[in-house]
């Protein structure tokens, strides 16, 4: 009889292995399982998703858990414009993309074979679901895994390669060139992953959130409640403009959610939080590969813009500029720039250098678009200036 209990224990860990979590969490989301629930307040997951795996549906002759199905409909939506979740066979129309760009080679990408053995080997829809079906289960006959240091089943794929992340991982030796893993060879060492931690990493797509220059980003911390919340926020919440950047949306995601929660970070205030920022370069050949970059605040800026009426008034200003002020610590421009912005808003006409002032500053129509306005958003940064200066004294 097929064991359809699962219950889940994870605990942080690389940016890479948080965001296949955090990740999959958004699938989960899908199956109605309530995610709040297994986000524990010491920065774990744990909870029982036995549902979304013993839900199943009939597709193509073949049995697809609803958590395999959802996980098909979101990679779908993420990668593809034209992607439509009402389609005879979103499966097919999604699985080249995942194995044949994303996650290269991990399956085989000719979706000619997904459904019908041939002559050598099972079909590969078969094959993955083979992969798929001991997940979160664990035997202590196991090998111990490197990124969940538990036993789980080991079955496919189990030496952290290219194959789960081409920047980051090595190259089969048996079919590439020698490389600092080794050769992936599991007599002589590497990173070695179970099926399960294997199969989170193939959920790293979905917890990145795409801006407007081609940059993604993920959000990574010690906890997994505050990573899934932050990620939210920075996928949901902003007006994005080409100039932000990512320290400021690092910084934006911390005070949305000190501002538009009840929580604070407690205890997770004076450890890293950092934001992994991914962007396309064009090498010499024409192709594209992946620059990984690594943003974080000093704990000093993180303690200031964590205060709940401080990160209320950012929050309510919502410009970057100003923002940016904070982060670089020039408390006392934002004094000079209140009294600026307050003195063209008291004269008759603008000139082109006022205008453009304001329009420098100011990227919100609602900040900008009367003198009224204008002498609001003054005030707030000089009631901002009188709060940080509190808080600074306060130390």
């Amino acid at each position: 009889m097929e064991n359809t209990e699962k219950y889940i224990e994870l605990y942080p860990g690389h940016w890479l292995y948080n965001a296949g979590v955090v990740g999959f969490l958004s699938v989960l989301e899908r199956c109605n399982i309530n995610v709040a629930d297994l986000l524990l307040r010491d920065g774990t997951i744990k909870g029982d998703i036995s549902t979304a795996f013993s839900d199943k549906r009939n597709h193509k002759g073949f049995e697809v858990p609803e958590v395999i199905w959802q996980w098909f409909i979101s990679s779908g939506k993420n990668l593809k414009n034209d992607f439509d979740e009402n389609n005879d066979d979103l499966i097919k129309d999604i699985w080249g993309t995942l194995f044949n760009v994303v996650y290269r080679g991990f399956f085989n990408a000719n979706s000619n074979l997904l459904y019908a053995p041939s002559k050598t080997s099972p079909a590969v829809f078969d094959s993955f679901l083979k992969f798929i079906t001991p997940l979160f289960e664990y035997e202590d006959s196991n090998p111990t895994c490197s990124f969940c240091m538990k036993k789980g089943k080991q079955s496919y794929k189990n030496r952290f390669s290219s194959e789960h992340y081409k920047e980051l991982g090595g190259s089969d030796g048996t079919k590439g060139m020698p490389n600092s893993f080794w050769n992936n060879k599991k007599s002589i060492g590497g990173t070695e992953l179970c099926d399960t931690c294997s199969f989170l990493l193939l959920n790293r797509h979905l917890s990145f959130t795409a801006l407007n220059d081609w940059t993604k980003v993920f959000v990574n911390a010690p906890s997994f409640k505050l990573m899934y919340e932050l990620n939210r926020l920075i996928n949901n919440s902003f007006e994005w403009s080409r100039n932000n950047n990512n320290k400021s949306l690092l910084a934006m995601s911390v005070i949305e959610y000190c501002a538009k929660s009840n929580a604070t970070l407690g205890l997770w205030l004076g450890m890293n939080i950092e934001i992994i920022a991914i962007t396309k370069k064009i090498k010499e050949n024409g192709q594209y590969e992946d620059i990984i970059e690594y943003y974080s605040l000093p704990s000093s800026v993180t303690q200031l813009i964590s205060n709940k009426r401080i990160a209320t008034l950012l929050s309510d200003i919502g410009e970057f500029k100003i923002l940016n002020l904070v982060l670089d610590e020039k408390y006392k421009e934002l004094v000079e720039l209140a009294y600026r912005i307050l003195k063209i808003s008291m004269k008759d006409d603008f000139n082109k250098g006022d205008q453009k002032f304001i329009n420098d500053y100011l990227f919100l129509f609602r900040n900008k678009y009367s003198k009224t306005a204008q002498r609001l958003v003054a005030n707030k940064i000089l009631k901002l200036y009188a709060l940080i200066e509190e808080q600074l004294k306060t130390k």
